[in-house]
């Protein structure tokens, strides 16, 4: 199953913000669309982009990775 430009926006944003709750706040979505949106894209690459606490979130080693070339297909899909 092939991920989404859209779920890849949406983990690149936690990533940057911290946080699922600021991410969906400054992207204007529901936290929950966020959460499972992420959720969905970790099964489908097998492997937990985050490590998620009462305090927010933070990359794992490979979610910091993914998150890296996530970055450029995004860019790449803007243009």
């Amino acid at each position: 199953m092939p991920f989404e430009i859209r779920q890849l926006r949406y983990a690149i944003a936690a990533a940057d913000h911290g946080s699922f709750y600021r991410a969906a706040r400054a992207l204007d979505i529901d936290q929950s669309t966020l959460s499972r949106s992420i959720l969905r894209l970790e099964r489908t690459i097998g492997m937990p982009i985050f490590e998620r606490s009462r305090s927010g979130v933070t990359t794992t080693f490979a979610g910091s990775t993914f998150i890296c070339s996530a970055k450029p297909m995004v860019a790449t899909a803007d243009k």
